[in-house]
């Protein structure tokens, strides 16, 4: 046992929590605002990031002896833990008590070293420094700084600090909440409480210390309240019972305190006080306490995954008019368009791709509308488990039951994820039918379509834009498929590092080698960001070849293609729209870009607080001064939220202009373009497919609307 390791937890995270409160004014005042926020986000119980948000880590080591100079992979081994804990992943989560197992909770958050520094240069995300420093205690913070011999944080709205050091008086660590000051907000852990290996030692050998205090910085209490032994103490929610005080150790169930009899404390969450080898869960209450956090206080940091939307141009009956098709719980539901833009009343139309009909869940299983057999109308594929699903349309907008097509792209079938591999579907040879395309771990895999709907075999056509080919990440580097050359097949494009990357398509689904096009748009070429900047490939100009266009800090910038597949330098073609110009938000403001006056050039139209607002084309690819076009659909104007209320652009009476349709509270709303990009009034189209009627969930139900449309976030 190495000097100050403890044998029971102990945690200061309280202590420094009260010393801000009585040292620091304004601290009280962002906690204060910070906790009402959280109130009136549980009360709502709405997920603030419906996907899986990955956040980056910066792991700073500050030893005094060689073994606190703790090696990479017991840093690693660490970040593995959290990675199953904040996702209910771990495998001693079967030792929760039964009358327990119904309350946990999946955080839906991962981590990762982070891969490029303050500066933007690669990094392995671990900075190690020496200290003559033997033991750090908590007040005052001295490993945070270099000037008291430790390390200086990272940016804490960009990075999760951790510092990993030896600690004083039998302390295993400690954190900030949510509000601190930012040169002392992260983690401290004791190096021989930390990961699995290495200096790691029992009990406290299995990273939970880690977790704990993380749940700290995601503005979690401890369980019992911190109120001594009182039984007066709140962890602010519902579904933790209440507690006398911590519990130490491996306690048996049940341990009952505080009257909170027959089950007792809930001494297996992790925000109590019990070894490491007996704490195993957060609760769903917890979870919407953290992920208030992630939509408040620590929105900057971290990247959501969100599966991908498709734009399915085909409708499902062939008459060129948007139908409404949703993922329930029970099966697929489809709405037909009756031709005027109002809808028959939902009817189910497959027994399966749903979160009950299959066990079909959003952050493991994509699902797309896409023409698989030339027919015009939109048919079902879903990135299953065991395979890619598919389901054709009958010609009415009623399918076949599902079959499988190919035992690849999936979850177990090829270990595709979607916070790690985008998977699309698009036309590869120009025969009218959409193929299947992956962006994998060591390449870009494609699936060319037989012509009815069945596949050939996957194989790699690009050693590039992936994983680990080309070190491509969902949280920084967004891939499209669109035709760039007006050959009528897609080409891949990617927004990299350094730049903007194509792979032009040699007409048959293979592809040239990748070549760099544009130096801007990019997380290093430009500091442009997915959770900041959404960017889209649309044509502008009406040449049938795909431009660039961004929505940066400043405005929305634009490349015009040269008709080749290389593009023009950026050009600012609005100052609007944007996170500066406009306080544009990805997680408030959805942006798309869509015809709304049939001449074959796309528009912006945003969502903004107000209401919606559109910048209509002038024909060469600038635009027009934005203009409010409708007073709802909006954040502030009709509080419709982008965690709650998708919106789509999408022409419902085949006029070759798009309109807007939105899925609201209590039904679908639309408004129908009066043909100039103007709109009508809203007005509801369906009683069901929303967040009330219908009780429909962003997390849990996709839903699209098939048919001409648009290309948006």
């Amino acid at each position: 046992m190495t000097p100050d390791q403890p044998l029971r937890r102990s945690c200061a995270t309280m202590e420094e929590h009260r010393r801000l409160l009585n040292e620091d004014s304004s601290y009280a005042s962002a906690r204060a605002g910070i906790e009402t926020a959280a109130r009136s986000f549980a009360q709502r119980r709405t997920a603030a990031r419906p996907g899986i948000t990955r956040i980056p880590v910066a792991v700073h080591v500050v030893w005094h002896e060689p073994n606190e100079n703790i090696s990479d992979e017991q840093i690693q081994s660490q970040i593995d833990v959290l990675n199953r804990d904040f996702r209910a992943a771990n495998a001693d989560i079967s030792g929760v008590p039964a009358v327990w197992q119904s309350r946990i909770g999946d955080p839906r958050i991962e981590f990762e070293l982070a891969k490029v520094d303050p500066g933007g240069n690669p990094t392995s995300g671990i900075t190690r420094t020496p200290t003559t420093v033997k033991g750090f205690g908590h007040v005052g913070d001295p490993v945070k700084s270099a000037a008291t011999g430790g390390a200086n944080p990272w940016p804490a709205d960009r990075y999760l600090n951790m510092w990993v050091c030896q600690l004083e008086g039998g302390l295993l660590g400690y954190a900030t909440f949510p509000g601190a000051p930012t040169a002392v907000d992260g983690v401290v852990i004791l190096h021989s409480g930390f990961g699995t290996s290495g200096t790691a030692q029992a009990p406290f050998d299995r990273g939970r210390t880690a977790t704990h205090e993380i749940g700290h910085w995601l503005n979690l209490f401890h369980i019992w309240g911190d109120d001594g032994t009182g039984c007066n103490g709140s962890d602010e929610v519902d579904d933790t019972p209440n507690a006398a005080g911590p519990n130490f150790g491996r306690p048996v169930f049940p341990h009952v305190t505080c009257s909170n009899g027959p089950d007792g404390d809930m001494f297996v969450n992790y925000m109590d006080y019990t070894d490491d080898a007996g704490m195993f869960m957060f609760t769903a209450g917890q979870v919407i306490r953290a992920q208030a956090t992630l939509d408040g206080p620590r929105a900057s940091i971290g990247a959501e995954v969100v599966p991908g939307v498709s734009s399915a141009g085909p409708d499902l009956t062939g008459d060129r008019k948007g139908d409404i098709i949703g993922f329930g719980d029970g099966g697929v539901w489809a709405s037909l368009n009756n031709g005027d833009g109002t809808f028959k009343a939902p009817a189910r139309v497959v027994d399966n791709f749903a979160y009950s009909a299959g066990d079909w869940r959003v952050e493991k299983h994509p699902r797309f509308l896409a023409d698989l057999t030339g027919d015009g109308r939109a048919d079902i594929i879903g990135f299953g488990d065991g395979g890619v699903w598919v389901s054709l349309n009958n010609g009415d907008g009623t399918f076949k039951a599902p079959a499988k097509v190919v035992d690849n792209f999936a979850y177990t079938a090829g270990d595709w994820r979607v916070e790690k591999h985008p998977r699309f579907l698009a036309d590869l040879t120009g025969d009218g039918r959409a193929d299947i395309i992956g962006f994998g771990d060591g390449g870009v895999w494609v699936s060319l379509n037989n012509g009815d709907g069945t596949f050939k075999a996957p194989a790699k056509v690009v050693d590039n834009f992936a994983y680990t080919a080309g070190d491509w990440r969902v949280e920084k580097h967004p891939r499209f498929l669109a035709d760039l050359t007006g050959d009528g097949r897609a080409d891949i494009i990617g927004f990299g590092d350094g730049g903007v990357w194509v792979s032009l398509n040699n007409g048959d689904g293979t592809f040239k080698a990748p070549a760099r096009v544009v130096d801007n748009f990019a997380y290093t070429a430009g500091d442009w960001r997915v959770e900041k900047h959404p960017r889209f490939l649309a044509d502008l100009t009406g040449d049938g070849r795909a431009d660039i266009i961004g929505f940066g800090d400043g405005g929305v910038w634009a490349s015009l293609n040269n008709g080749d597949g290389t593009f023009k330098a950026p050009a600012r073609v609005v100052d609007n729209f944007a996170y500066t110009a406009g306080d544009w938000r990805v997680e408030k403001h959805p942006r798309f870009l869509a015809d709304l006056t049939g001449d074959g050039r796309a528009d912006i139209i945003g969502f903004g607080d107000g209401g919606v607002w559109v910048s209509l084309n002038n024909g060469d690819g600038t635009f027009k001064a934005p203009a409010r076009v409708v007073d709802n659909f909006a954040y502030t104007a009709g509080d419709w939220r982008v965690e709650k209320h998708p919106r789509f652009l999408a022409d419902l009476t085949g006029d070759g202009r798009a309109d807007i349709i939105g899925f609201g509270d209590g039904g679908v709303w639309v408004s129908l373009n009066n043909g100039d990009g103007t709109f009508k009034a809203p007005a509801k189209v369906v009683d069901n497919f929303a967040y009330t009627a219908g009780d429909w969930r962003v997390e849990k139900h996709p839903r699209f609307v098939p048919g001409p449309g648009s290309i948006g976030s």
